[in-house]
């Protein structure tokens, strides 16, 4: 079965280009029309060669997920463009905002940018809006919130900020933060900016800054488009947090160490963030070896998943308990290499795994009563994914 659906995904992926013309415009009768069931799953990727990772896509893929069947089709919708390793998808608007990781030090700014589409799933048509300079180098993380972008750059060590215009193309950049400082480990040389997400109970902006062990709080002056720092969180020294992710009815922050292989988490006490918890993000006692790379929590709050790459290829299974503490319940394999993201689809009955190295999306349904992942075999082949949004 599986040969079948990579022989159907791939031959839509590799033939795109034939069935397109320059502003990837479909004919009439290659519509992608969605069933009641189906929702849009957009794929960032890897498109070449950057000694971490052997890219081989195209750029950004639009695929159909089935929630009642877990089935994962092609669609002749793509997007051509550099590395787009991290994506942002308003489904409101139609706008996709996608970051180009780009790292050249012959460069300014490492040749990285930021990207705007515009998509209509009615007319089979996808469109590049704009792009701008990404101010530093391999931006890795995207967010829009409030008419406004957030991005992180990694090796640029910072985090910048754009407006939109009434089109939702990008306008101009109103700011760059630049961070400081270093850390403990050799991948700790310098300020690595890894994400930007917003707090949904303060609505406040965290920057997490993997380099220094650091998550800067921002409150964001709309107006102006611009962040003021109001306070910080501290990790352990080493720690090297990555990803975060927010309890759905409380303000705790569970904070996914890349480095130190482990979960970090935060409770909103005495108007400062206090840790409440660390526990390991594997069974295995390695796991400083994990390099974390994803952290979710599904919508009913009971139940968080972190990925973890490295020599583990596995995702890890935790119970929330009843004071946001964590119970880490099992880990299993991804069904590849290196998974790199993974999403929880919109109906909470599945997660589907971006695979980087093996070259594929995986998807496991949800046990209802464990939360743990079981196998389907619906998963298909794709080139280097990185990165999964829904619509």
């Amino acid at each position: 079965m599986k040969k079948q659906i990579y022989i159907g995904l791939l031959g839509v992926i590799f033939t795109i280009s034939s069935c397109q013309n320059s502003n990837n415009k479909m004919n009439p009768s290659e519509k992608s029309q969605l069933s009641e069931n189906e929702h849009l799953l957009f794929v960032g990727a890897y498109t070449r060669n950057e000694g971490f990772v052997d890219g081989k896509a195209e750029g950004i893929y639009v695929l159909k997920f089935n929630d009642s069947t877990g089935d994962l089709t092609g669609t002749k919708l793509k997007i051509t463009t550099t590395n787009p390793s991290y994506l942002s998808v308003n489904s409101n608007t139609k706008r996709i905002y996608a970051v180009n990781e780009i790292a050249d030090n012959t460069q300014k700014n490492g040749g990285a940018s930021i990207k705007a589409f515009s998509y209509d799933i009615e007319k089979s048509e996808i469109n590049e809006l704009n792009g701008l300079d990404a101010m530093g180098g391999a931006p890795c993380y995207i967010m829009e919130y409030e008419n406004h972008i957030f991005t992180a750059n990694y090796v640029g060590g910072n985090h910048a900020v754009y407006d939109l215009d009434e089109n939702g193309a990008l306008k101009s950049n109103t700011q760059v933060i630049n961070n400081q400082g270093k850390g403990i480990k050799p991948q700790q040389g310098t300020a690595h900016a890894h994400m930007m997400t917003k707090n949904p109970y303060t609505n406040q902006i965290f920057g997490v800054d993997l380099g220094t062990d650091t998550i800067k709080i921002f409150n964001f002056i709309k107006d102006r488009g611009i962040l003021e720092q109001a306070s910080a969180i501290a990790l352990t020294p080493g720690s090297g947090p990555r990803h975060i992710d927010f309890h759905p009815t409380k303000n705790i922050v569970y904070v996914l160490n890349e480095l130190g292989g482990s979960v970090n988490v935060f409770e909103f006490k005495n108007g400062n963030y206090e840790s409440i918890q660390n526990i390991t993000s594997t069974t295995n006692p390695n796991n400083q070896d994990a390099s974390c790379a994803d952290i979710h929590i599904h919508p009913n709050g009971k139940y968080l998943y972190v990925s973890n790459r490295g020599p583990f290829n596995s995702i890890t299974l935790y119970q929330i308990q009843e004071n946001g503490t964590l119970k880490l319940v099992s880990e299993r394999s991804s069904n590849g290499q290196v998974p790199r993201s993974f999403i929880i689809d919109p109906t909470g009955k599945f997660v589907l795994v971006a695979n980087q190295n093996s070259n594929n999306i995986a998807v496991f349904k949800i046990d209802e009563q464990s939360g743990r992942l079981l196998d389907t075999e619906k998963g298909v082949d794709v080139p280097t994914p990185v990165c999964l949004k829904f619509e």
